[in-house]
């Protein structure tokens, strides 16, 4: 994939460079042709108030740059943009609103040819000024997709504009100059001697508290206080005059090159970061990196990163009294030599893996066709794909169903005894094979085929809230991946099992998704299908009669009608269309069955509701020839394909599955 970044790089410094230049250097790693589209002139200098460039790069410099853009020149946003058009996806490092302009012009530039994803540090900035949140409205309402660094930024994105929104934790991009992996302290280790001081490092900002730190100081104890600062040097200066503490208290102002990093590390007992506020920050594992335990908010992702009373301490925000306290702890005898042997450095590889999965699968999943920006309905479409129909993401959080357990697991019980039955099995059903529940949502379902013995059960979706609370709930036991159906991580001919439950009609491309299932499919796998029919009389997730029969214009304005949505999103087939779709497989109905005897199949749940249950008794009593004349209304069918030849192992039933002929 073509990928271009615009962003800073080197000459520039800071957090955003570093930042900018490892993914540079990480999409490059991962088979990419990557180039940073970066600046000769970024901000105004009064915009910026500490130094904004450096003679030496921090780090290896990415080699594929181009520094064109100049804040003064709006014409040359225009050209960048329409340079960027033959790329495959552009992404914009979004580190201030200032930036919006510029970013709007490259947009025109682009004339929405290219999938545009806005990667943002931070949505509105922790000070904000009047202009901040018009600029990013305007920005989000122009992009495809945003990138946020916590579900705090992300809400934040989500009220500025109709964007598809993903979460993906920053990654480190730290400096050289640290530990070796898996160390447990740095130089000195853990019985090195107690200096009786702490350290504040990186850019002075009111959101980050250092004056809460001074006041907190405790007797005894000394701060050394590196970085720029963005005014309020003298004011600082004269808190430190007012409390007494200049003989304790070492400001280092200015800017701290890579280099210099570890000589601050060397002799102080720890890192503190008293943050009143913050989202993303790389600090935490800094001072892990140089072996250094960290005292810190709980604020951001702050709180993720230090483990409490193991490697740092957890203090709550903007309060002196337990900052304070939290210091005092931390000297009591013994506890910084604990804390320090607790400390162990990071691993990156493992945060950039599901960073960059996140970044290009989440953002780019539909390809380069692009959603209108005034588009914007209750079904939580995100991303564009064939005819203006968009993929769904963020299920769960609008469809309340997927979150009844107790639902679910019912489903779940007749998915495990429809495949027991094919299997010949009655007891761990699934036992020694690998699973797949292809659009898992909250995983109960996935629970499901875990405890029936499966050896590796997995649980794919684009539901990324979804997949949080499955993940939460059932992650010992189920593994949890955020995939789009069309690009399974699977290799071919590896998964026993693939369970795909009433989604195909939520799908943008169900034909291909179906190609994908029959690639990951071993030679002898099952494949179980949960089908809605178009021609079933009640549509299951409006309760609106004959609305899937309607074509699309007019099922919109009947659910518009009845206040059920703003549009009609899912796309039913007919038994003749599912039989097309699974060409290329043996298919076993088992729909007859599961009516006509569904206490061998835990319940049927083929027709929604109490009424539907209703239906379902009287179709059980009814002689075959009557259920087989019904067959083109059913509104769920139940399939069981394969790849080979393979047949019900089963004991016979009084209405045996049918085989299916596809078209």
């Amino acid at each position: 994939m073509r990928i271009a970044i615009v962003g800073p790089a080197h000459p520039y410094k800071g957090g955003g460079v570093a930042h900018t230049t490892e993914l540079a250097h990480r999409l490059r790693a991962a088979g990419h042709d990557v180039v940073i589209e970066s600046w000769r002139a970024q901000y105004p200098s009064f915009l910026y108030p500490g130094q904004q460039t450096v003679d030496t790069p921090d780090g290896a410099p990415f080699p594929g740059v181009r520094r064109d853009l100049d804040w003064r020149r709006p014409d040359g946003w225009v050209r960048a943009g329409r340079r960027l058009a033959s790329a495959d996806l552009v992404i914009l490092a979004v580190l201030s609103p200032v930036q919006v302009p510029p970013y709007l012009g490259i947009l025109y530039g682009l004339r929405r040819r290219t999938p545009v994803v806005a990667l943002c540090h931070n949505v509105l900035p922790h000070e904000r000024k009047p202009y901040d949140e018009p600029l990013m409205r305007a920005l989000l309402r122009r992009v495809d997709g945003v990138l946020a660094h916590s579900e705090r930024q992300a809400a934040l994105a989500r009220k500025l504009g109709p964007v598809p929104v993903t979460v993906a934790e920053m990654a480190p991009h730290l400096p050289a100059g640290g530990r070796d992996r898996g160390e447990a302290a740095s130089t000195g280790g853990a019985d090195r001697a107690v200096a009786n001081r702490l350290l504040f490092f990186g850019l002075v900002r009111p959101y980050k508290g250092l004056d809460l730190l001074i006041r907190a100081l405790p007797e005894g104890v000394s701060l050394r206080v590196a970085g720029e600062f963005w005014g309020g040097l003298e004011e600082t200066k004269a808190l430190v005059a007012e409390l007494g503490l200049t003989d304790r208290v070492e400001l280092r102002p200015g800017y701290v090159a890579d280099d210099e990093v570890p000589g601050l590390f060397e002799d102080v007992d720890a890192l503190v970061l008293p943050y009143r506020s913050g989202t993303a920050s790389q600090q935490v594992w800094l001072g892990h990196e140089h072996g250094t335990p960290v005292i810190a908010s709980r604020v951001g992702t702050l709180g993720h990163h230090v483990t409490d009373g193991v490697d740092g301490l957890l203090v709550e925000p903007g309060s002196v009294e337990d900052l304070r306290a939290a210091l005092s702890a931390f000297y009591r005898p013994g506890e910084p030599e604990r804390l320090r042997a607790g400390v162990k450095a990071v691993d990156p590889d493992p945060y950039w893996a599901a960073y960059l999965d996140a970044l290009v699968r989440e953002t780019t999943r539909t390809g380069t066709v692009r959603r209108d920006p005034a588009e914007s309905t209750r079904s939580g479409e995100r991303a564009m794909g064939e005819g203006g129909r968009a993929a769904q993401l963020e299920y769960s959080e609008f469809q309340s169903a997927m979150l009844d357990e107790e639902k679910r697991r019912r489903k779940a019980a007749k998915i495990v005894a429809v495949l027991g039955h094919f299997l010949g099995r009655k007891d761990r059903v699934l036992e020694g094979l690998t699973v797949a529940d292809i659009g898992c949502s909250a995983g109960f379902i996935a629970d499901e085929l875990a405890a029936a013995g499966a050896s590796r059960t997995f649980g794919v979706d684009i539901d990324v809230p979804g997949l949080r609370k499955a993940a939460a709930r059932f992650g010992e036991r189920v593994e949890f991946v955020c995939a789009d159906g069309t690009a399974l991580p699977f290799p071919d001919g590896s998964v026993d099992v693939l369970v795909f439950n009433h989604i195909y009609e939520h799908v943008v491309d169900p034909d291909a998704i179906m190609a994908e299932m029959r690639r990951v499919l071993t030679d002898d796998g099952v494949l179980y299908l949960g089908l809605g029919n178009r021609l079933g009389v009640m549509e299951p997730h409006y309760k609106l009669p004959f609305l899937s029969y309607l074509p699309p214009a007019l099922a919109d304005r009947y659910v518009r009608l009845f206040g059920r949505a703003d549009s009609y999103y899912e796309r039913y087939r007919t038994r003749r269309g599912l039989r097309r779709m699974v060409r290329g497989l043996r298919v076993w109905d088992y729909t007859f069955p599961v009516l006509a005897t569904p206490a061998e199949f835990a319940g049927s749940e083929l027709f929604p509701g109490v009424v539907g249950r209703v239906a379902e008794g009287v179709l059980s009593r009814l002689p075959r020839g009557v259920l087989r004349a019904l067959l083109p209304v059913v509104p769920t069918y139940l399939w069981v394909a394969t790849k080979s030849a393979r047949r019900p192992a089963g004991a016979s039933l009084p209405q045996p599955p049918e085989q299916v002929r596809p078209l």
